[in-house]
């Protein structure tokens, strides 16, 4: 979440869009697949000493990237409200 929302200072991740720079995301698949595979595979649990993590894990993550969504959303539309702001009053 927090690299789409990192991609522009004042814009909107829902104007820019996510899929406006394909090598973010090309980076942020890899990291999944990474991910999954060393959770979710014998392999990777071998090699790193893991151990899958439950569905109900994941999704206490879910709350918190919506949060950071919101608050940086609300950010950028004061940031955006405020030059303009400025820009017309001179």
């Amino acid at each position: 979440m927090n690299v789409f929302l990192c991609h522009s200072v004042c814009g909107s991740v829902f104007v820019r869009g996510v899929f406006s720079n394909r090598m973010i995301l090309l980076g942020v698949l890899a990291e999944i697949t990474l991910t999954l595979f060393i959770d979710f595979t014998p392999w990777g649990n071998r090699l790193f000493s893991t151990t899958p993590i439950p569905l109900g894990i994941w999704l206490h993550v879910v709350p918190f990237a919506l949060t950071m969504l919101l608050c940086e959303e609300l950010r950028k539309a004061v940031v955006r409200r405020l030059h303009k702001t400025h820009l017309t009053v001179e």
